[in-house]
């Protein structure tokens, strides 16, 4: 059985140039919550993956999906 490699997440809010530690967690769902939490008031945070900062694009294929991402893209809608 091959080792899984446990990543760490933190959820940061910017403000005036500073950094304020919302979240430290290893649980995935647990960051994701928060994240869509904090979108969902409009409070741009940042999610950092094992020290590394994700792109605003690569937290929410993280934490939404990528077929809910390619949704938010105008479409013109399916016929039924």
């Amino acid at each position: 059985m091959a080792n899984k490699t446990l990543h760490c997440y933190e959820l940061i809010i910017r403000s005036q140039g500073r950094d304020l530690l919302v979240l430290r967690t290893c649980d995935l769902a647990k960051i994701k919550r928060e994240y869509n939490g904090h979108r969902a008031r409009q409070v741009y945070s940042r999610i950092l993956k094992d020290g590394r900062e994700l792109t605003i694009s690569e937290a929410d294929k993280l934490c939404v999906g990528a077929a809910t991402i390619s949704g938010l893209i105008f479409q013109e809608p399916a016929k039924a």
